[in-house]
């Protein structure tokens, strides 16, 4: 390999939130705008579940999933590394 020629690289960015947990909400000073994040690299596992989440919170402006824990507004807990 050490006479192999790069042929194409990717960057892929790498989001967590500090207590790698996601973060689905509104802006608390724009109520019309949401917030999917910090899903890292298996974010898209959820998608479905996700999807339905943020459609709820901005057609009826609240969903049936408890989504407490993912809010702007927790007590994030301290993580060193990503899990």
């Amino acid at each position: 390999l050490s006479n192999a020629t790069l042929v194409k690289q990717k960057i892929c960015r790498y989001s967590m939130t500090p207590d790698a947990d996601f973060i689905l909400d509104t802006l608390p000073q724009k109520s019309n705008a949401f917030i999917a994040a910090g899903f890292s690299g298996h974010g898209f596992k959820f998608g479905l579940l996700i999807g339905k989440i943020m459609s709820d919170l901005a057609i009826y402006g609240e969903t049936t999933h408890d989504i407490r824990s993912f809010q702007l507004g927790r007590t994030p807990l301290r993580v060193d590394e990503p899990p």
